[in-house]
């Protein structure tokens, strides 16, 4: 290669490499600030009148109330979605549940929804006392039916494992937590998000990383996709719009940083402790745990939740797979209903 190529070639290089760095740079130079998805928006122009917004001290948290009317006294459900789901996946186990007559509260977490995304570990202590924390400032008293799926199962674990009185049963829909149910992420992709991480901070501040995590929150959209049987259904079309909408606009700039922030912090299967915590407490918290025979994403692991918590009750679905509580959201909601007025009772009495 004559020298004279090579000079011009490395011009180019550097040319090519300054105008990335001030790309980069400008478009990233807010980005640790808190961001809230969809702008500044009421909670009614974006969710109808189910949506509310609250100030927590971590920032702005988006939840969504059901059966506001009835008693304060009755025990509400609160519902914790997963890895990049939020509370707009519940709205068909949500209708299932509503004849409990009882207050329904499902919340996005941090970064997902309408909710804020916060420049934190996104770990499950962080999320667990934001659920802690909008209980609070909701004025809840009584314990509560705490139901969490997937990652939001590792969520309520960690929450359970801490604050047993806040309980007065938990679910969980196919959760993360034991090494027997998850792997958690690739390790290379880990290792190559906190690369990125440290060199995109280092060099302007900004996150370089998120651009490698839309790729792998796409993949994973498409695997949950292909577990849907019927892709005529209506409840698909809603569920896919949704997603879809969620990537492209709302949540474009705010879901890849919180799941990269996720991947790289959330003990995915590193919770062990505290499903033996909640296995070995004197005062047994009734516990459910519901699962598709066929879930790909969260293997089905009924001797690990017996080891953990033996007194659990577990329900397994043939034929079923993660999208088990969306899908066939009428099933999960009869688990639920049954263990509410059945299995609850001998520790109510």
């Amino acid at each position: 290669m004559s020298s004279s190529l090579l000079r011009s070639r490395t011009k180019l290089a550097v040319a090519f490499g300054a105008a990335a760095f001030l790309y980069f740079r400008s478009r990233n130079a807010r980005k640790r600030e808190p961001e809230r998805p969809g702008g500044a928006c009421k909670a009614g122009e974006l969710a109808g009148s189910d949506g509310h917004y609250v100030k927590l001290s971590k920032g702005r948290t988006f939840y969504r109330m059901y059966n506001e009317h009835c008693s304060p006294d009755k025990c509400p459900i609160v519902l914790v979605h997963g890895f990049v789901g939020s509370s707009e996946y519940f709205k068909p186990l949500v209708q299932c549940l509503l004849r409990t007559e009882r207050r329904i509260i499902a919340i996005d977490l941090y970064g997902r929804g309408h909710s804020d995304f916060v420049d934190e570990k996104h770990d499950e202590n962080l999320f667990a006392h934001q659920v802690l924390e909008l209980l609070i400032v909701l004025n809840i008293t009584v314990p509560i039916d705490l139901v969490g799926y997937s990652m939001g199962g590792g969520v309520v674990v960690r929450l359970a494992s801490l604050y047993r009185n806040v309980l007065r049963s938990l679910t969980l829909i196919a959760p993360v937590g034991l090494p027997s149910m998850t792997k958690g992420p690739p390790r290379a992709l880990v290792v190559a998000l906190s690369i990125l991480k440290e060199l995109s901070h280092a060099l302007y501040g900004g996150y370089m990383h998120e651009y490698l995590i839309s790729f792998y929150i796409w993949r994973m959209k498409q695997k949950i996709d292909g577990g849907w049987t019927d892709k005529s259904s209506e409840r698909f079309k809603w569920f896919k719009a949704h997603y879809s909408k969620r990537l492209e606009t709302s949540e474009r700039n705010t879901l890849p940083k919180a799941a990269a922030s996720t991947l790289m912090n959330f003990k995915m299967d590193g919770l062990g402790e505290q499903y033996s915590a909640i296995g070995a407490n004197e005062r047994k918290l009734p516990t459910l745990t519901i699962w598709g025979e066929d879930d790909s994403i969260v293997p089905c692991d009924v001797d690990g939740i017996k080891r953990a918590i033996p007194h659990a009750v577990v329900k397994v679905h043939k034929n079923r797979n993660h999208n088990f509580p969306i899908q066939w959201a009428e099933e999960c909601a009869l688990d639920i209903r049954n263990f509410f007025d059945n299995d609850l009772l001998p520790y109510l009495v």
